[in-house]
């Protein structure tokens, strides 16, 4: 008998993946998963858990053709006791184990998952953002002379950025399926697949979201290490995640050079005062010693990280002292400054404090 799914197929089997679905109405289903998770982190101590495939517990229709699945007592495809077992999944959790992180992998854009839990929202503390590792992937591994055309796909991840509470992510299946590993599949020349890799994580570590490295992702230990710490020391990386004060585009518009540029902003816990940086990532063979780059105040800026260094193993084609800006428009900027912007490399900016801003 079917203890834990339904017995109708059209209920009970995943057609996509021959796996049998749970029968969230039943009071002792969900006590045994709900079990099953305060398992895990009362006596192994895990720090958080991810809700794989979660699309399935909220629609009735996912994967399926008509015909292949039952509608709810309203003749919709909500699976109304799948939504009410996550509900009260996050919410004893969060009561028992309010430090502990619950994350859904959902990849039909149900709305509110996200959020304390109450009439609409579902309660997890973060999804797992799949479409923002599709595109971004889709736009590393095409052929170079085809990237500009995939451009948007390098700066779509805004669009629905403050939809929902996101995690990021390079390494979602590309390290379990049969795509293998993101390296192997760049189609740039062996010197610059590192180089092109080390500018897409300072990108992926830039952007808004909060981040995920998969265990074997780390291609360069020293260079995680480095760029680990560099996002810790900097609150504009992560203080204003979800909030819209906290990212501002420079250029997103540069397809043809297959460069983008952005500002992040957020306020320093320790002296309480905002934090400004500008970003630019290029994904390009081109090298521009004169790239100009509109800022968002005039002065003079300051490189802090380059993917160049000959410390990551670049050629060392960086930006050193100061530089200082001028009365250009760019970027739809009154000020600009002008950079050095290698092949495949990625930097972060700041401007140099005057002496009364300083004090």
């Amino acid at each position: 008998t079917c203890l834990f799914e339904h017995l109708d197929p059209r209920q009970g089997i995943h057609p996509m993946w021959g796996s049998r679905i749970f029968n969230y109405g039943r009071p002792e289903v969900r006590n045994f998963l709900i079990a099953n998770a305060l398992f895990w982190f009362k006596e192994y101590h895990v720090d958080g858990l991810r809700l794989d495939g979660v699309s399935t517990i909220l629609r009735l229709d996912y994967g399926r053709i008509d015909g292949q699945w039952i509608p709810n007592m309203y003749g919709s495809y909500e699976n109304l006791d799948g939504i009410e077992f996550l509900k009260h999944l996050n919410s004893i959790v969060k009561r028992q184990l309010p430090d502990v992180l619950m994350i859904a992998e959902e990849d039909v854009d149900w709305p509110d998952l996200t959020g304390e839990v109450d009439e609409v929202h579902l309660g997890f503390d973060y999804k797992w953002q799949l479409h923002f590792t599709n595109d971004l992937v889709r736009f590393l591994t095409s052929p170079a002379s085809e990237r500009p055309k995939h451009y948007d796909d390098l700066t779509s991840g805004l669009l629905y950025n403050y939809l929902e509470k996101h995690i990021i992510s390079l390494s979602r299946d590309l390290t379990v399926f049969e795509a293998g590993q993101l390296y192997d599949r760049l189609p740039e020349k062996e010197d610059d697949k590192a180089a092109l890799l080390r500018a897409a994580y300072v990108y992926l570590f830039a952007h808004p979201g909060k981040k995920l490295l998969a265990a074997g992702e780390e291609f360069d230990s020293f260079f995680f290490r480095e760029l680990i710490s560099f996002y810790k020391d900097h609150p504009a990386l992560y203080a204003a995640d979800y909030r819209e004060s906290g990212f501002e585009w420079l250029n997103a518009m540069d397809a043809e050079k297959c460069a983008v540029s952005f500002i992040r902003r957020g306020v320093s816990p320790v002296s309480g005062k905002t934090e400004e940086l500008i970003v630019i990532c290029h994904f390009s063979s081109a090298e521009y010693p004169g790239y100009r780059l509109g800022v968002p105040r005039e002065g003079t800026y300051e490189e802090i990280f380059n993917t160049d260094n000959e410390i990551y193993g670049g050629f060392g084609d960086i930006n050193r002292g100061a530089i200082g800006s001028e009365p250009v428009v760019a970027d739809g900027r009154t000020d600009s400054i002008r950079i050095r912007l290698a092949p495949y490399a990625a930097c972060v900016l700041r401007r140099v404090p005057d002496v009364e801003e300083a004090d």
